[in-house]
């Protein structure tokens, strides 16, 4: 582990032992042994390599979904929020826009993927690539949320006020991406942005009583790099079918 994993990880002790302390209830603990289950699950799914068997990735991909889909389907309470079709509406669209606005920062990065010229220096994408890398972008956007908004705000809210248990939901989630085994690929400013965006998600959730619209501004924020993912296999399925004509044809 890193320095950086371990005093996340240190802060998530301390959060989760506070909530105990302040109220031990049945839900404290229950979001004690979750939370700690994703945690062991993200230090020890990485063991799962390539070479070790078929399909292994996308075995290991499956497994960080887990503690994530266990905890929803059977731990997450019931929850009801004051709110009307036209709150959920409104909090759709600005899930849209609020997911656009966090990519700003990014386009510089994703820009490049889009580049004709420039995608032939990166990596090539196979079709089997195309599809892991996708099904981990939506389907992390889609599990992550019904997870932390569900079943941890749902929890929280028994214990703390509404706003205090969408903060608390937040550095947990960017917890959860720092003690990822692929936390390298991740800046200080992409945690600020997670933070912020989790933040977004769970106001919105709340207002809105539906956890899609949570969900849509999550997708929103990764789609462009799912799309890079299409476009960088077409591109290059695209010329090979173009070099292969020119063989036969010469």
């Amino acid at each position: 582990m890193t320095k950086k994993q371990w005093i996340a990880l240190l802060f998530v002790e301390v959060l989760l032992i506070s909530t105990i302390i302040i109220k031990a209830t049945n839900e404290t603990y229950i979001l004690f042994i979750f939370i700690h289950f994703q945690l062991i699950i993200n230090l020890t799914a990485w063991r799962i390599k390539d070479m070790l068997f078929t399909n292994a990735d996308w075995l290991r991909r499956a497994v960080y979904f887990i503690p994530y889909i266990t905890a929803v389907l059977f731990f997450s309470p019931s929850t009801s929020f004051d709110t009307s079709l036209g709150s959920v509406v409104v909090s759709m669209v600005l899930a849209v826009l609020i997911g656009s606005l966090f990519l700003i920062p990014r386009f510089g990065e994703i820009k490049p993927f889009f580049n004709k010229e420039l995608a032939f220096f990166f990596p090539p994408i196979s079709f089997r690539k195309l599809c892991i890398e996708t099904f981990s972008l939506l389907t992390s956007a889609i599990i992550q949320e019904l997870f932390y908004k569900l079943f941890v705000i749902g929890l929280l809210i028994q214990i703390f006020r509404i706003e205090l248990s969408i903060i608390i939901s937040a550095f947990l989630f960017v917890a959860d991406h720092l003690i990822h085994a692929r936390s390298s690929m991740f800046r200080p400013i992409d945690y600020l942005a997670q933070l912020m965006l989790s933040i977004c998600a769970g106001i919105l959730y709340v207002y809105s009583g539906s956890v899609l619209t949570a969900i849509l501004l999550h997708l929103t924020f990764n789609l462009p790099l799912a799309i890079s993912y299409f476009y960088r296999y077409w591109l290059i399925s695209r010329t090979d079918k173009k070099n292969y004509a020119k063989k036969v044809g010469g």
